[in-house]
Formats: C-alpha cells, sequence, structure tokens
C-alpha cells in the first residue's frame, strides 16, 4: 500500500526530517496477533488522515536496530511523531475509534504548546 510504507532506518530518517508534518509510525511483526488485529484499523487511519499524517511500518524483526533505537520492547507500538520529535507513543491492541482519540488528542496537545 503506498500511503502506507514499510521503511527501513534511511527512510525513517527522510520521513521524519524531510516530511515537516506529523508522522505515524508503526512497529509489528508479522506473528503478532494483536498486530494482525490492528492493521485493518491502521490501513483505514492511513486512508483517512493522508492529508495530515504519513504513516509508516517497520517489522522488528527485520528491522530489530530500528526497534532498539527507539526503545520499542512490545508490539504493536506506534509513535507518533512531529517535525521529527516524538509527541505521543502507546503500546498494545486498541480499536479504531481510541486510536483516532489517540491520535487527535495528540496533535492537539502539540498544537496548544
Amino acid at each position: 500500500m503506498n500511503d502506507w510504507p514499510e521503511v527501513s532506518q534511511a527512510d525513517l530518517h527522510a520521513l521524519l526530517t524531510a516530511y515537516g508534518g506529523s508522522a505515524l509510525l508503526y512497529f509489528y511483526s508479522p506473528w503478532c496477533a494483536p498486530c494482525l488485529a490492528i492493521t485493518p484499523s491502521l490501513r483505514d487511519i492511513a486512508i483517512s488522515y493522508a492529508s495530515r499524517i504519513r504513516l509508516a511500518r517497520v517489522d522488528t524483526d527485520a528491522n530489530p536496530s530500528m526497534s532498539a533505537e527507539h526503545d520499542v520492547e512490545d508490539i504493536p507500538t506506534l509513535i507518533l511523531f512531529k517535525s521529527g520529535i516524538e509527541i505521543a507513543r502507546t503500546v498494545g491492541f486498541a480499536a479504531r475509534p481510541a486510536l483516532i482519540r489517540w491520535i487527535e488528542e495528540s496533535l492537539q496537545r502539540t498544537n496548544r504548546s
């Protein structure tokens, strides 16, 4: 899916620094049941938020150094960045409404700062 790319370390740097807006990084593994359960909601969010947030995926098995660099200990982990800086993080399964609420509240908090 083009609006939801798998990223490497080099891609991630470009995503977080070249793009001045918000980015949501999804750390997952193909064998992870909660990851499989959250994926459809994240696909929908990637489409509906395409004009506001860049969403990218990181396979923790294929990219253990990226997981370590971002202190990812459990999956799924979602990290929200704004202008290359981490502004929020959530770990574990959440339903689509809860994910949207988390994104909106996180973005609103940083807009008030």
